[in-house]
């Protein structure tokens, strides 16, 4: 069962940069840009270039606020690279209507995708990025309300999940398995967690919305953000939710 919508990845890329300082809530649409791809693949390259070669630093052991400022400098040293393309664009949004603020939000929002999707070496940092508390809030504002009685029943359920993933990842670490292997794995988890608690979920849910494929994917996505506020059980969900861009990928 697929219960996570991209907004745990979209949720992230869009406030792991400066641009999570903006006040605009829409960023430009990218393709109405003149440049716009063009910048977010010289951008994407050069913080891949400084992940990758950046021996100094264990993305492991960062703490998520040292993740935030490690990013947050990257993109403002790649952007110094490339300002005139980049005064360039906000000429050309002007016309058009666009502010500064969301160019720069798009263009966040599309290189942390980029890098996150096509840098393995920035995995490490994304996931570390999953943690602070702007990114979880951002995933959490986008996620549907739980009630305190549902509470009582999925958060037991969210707890156990995120205490079965760390097991796995102990084993295996989890951004290294195969895609279809993490799937598998959580989906299964997932499974699991219904069938075991499927007497205490019918003190809530009527056996048709649990019999239901989509009202199921709406409890799973209320279970997803309860594990979102448990420690390091973010990183997870984020690397599902980044397969689950690549798929959608044309």
């Amino acid at each position: 069962m697929k219960i996570l919508p991209l907004i745990y990845a979209c949720g992230l890329l869009a406030m792991t940069l400066p641009t999570h300082a903006f006040s605009h809530p829409q960023a430009a649409p990218a393709d109405t840009i003149a440049g716009h791809s063009r910048m977010v693949r010289k951008l994407t390259d050069a913080m891949c270039t400084g992940v990758t070669n950046d021996r100094s630093v264990n993305f492991d052991k960062m703490s998520p606020a040292e993740a935030m400022q490690f990013t947050q400098g990257l993109f403002v040293k790649a952007m110094q690279r490339d300002s005139v393309a980049f005064m360039g664009m906000i000429t050309a949004a002007s016309k058009q209507g666009q502010s500064s603020q969301q160019v720069g939000q798009a263009l966040g929002k599309d290189v942390m995708m980029n890098l996150a999707n096509n840098c393995p070496a920035a995995m490490p940092l994304v996931m570390r990025l999953s943690q602070t508390e702007q990114v979880q809030q951002a995933a959490n504002a986008k996620l549907p309300t739980v009630t305190d009685v549902e509470r009582k029943t999925l958060q037991p359920m969210a707890t156990h999940l995120c205490t079965q993933l760390d097991a796995a990842n102990a084993k295996q670490a989890f951004d290294k398995m195969p895609t279809a292997q993490r799937a598998a794995l959580f989906n299964k988890l997932i499974e699991q967690e219904f069938l075991a608690n499927r007497t205490k979920l019918q003190a809530y849910y009527s056996k048709a919305q649990l019999d239901d494929a989509q009202q199921r994917e709406e409890i799973g996505k209320k279970i997803a953000s309860l594990m979102m506020t448990q420690g390091s059980c973010a990183k997870y969900l984020i690397v599902i939710g980044m397969d689950m861009m690549k798929q959608q990928k044309p």
